[in-house]
């Protein structure tokens, strides 16, 4: 816990660092990133039609496949 330096962070008479007490007054908090928000930059993933990939599956516990590999043969062509 000493790697994190809690003498730098905290004080005794103050508890937490002033300038760390004035984060959320400067914008500087993950939720305020638009990256991390998750609506301000929102727009629709380019998606295949995931039926392109199905694997057939004629009984349960038989086949050997993957969809997924299914899907990374179609770029290999």
């Amino acid at each position: 816990m000493k790697s994190y330096r809690p003498e730098e962070l905290f004080d005794i008479q103050e508890g937490l660092n002033r300038n760390l007490q004035n984060c959320s007054e400067r914008k500087r908090r993950m939720g305020d990133n638009p990256h991390a928000n998750g609506g301000i930059l929102l727009r629709d993933l380019r998606m295949p039609d995931f039926r392109n990939y199905a694997v057939d599956v004629k009984k349960p516990g038989v086949d050997n496949a993957e969809a997924t590999k299914r899907w990374g043969n179609s770029y290999a062509t």
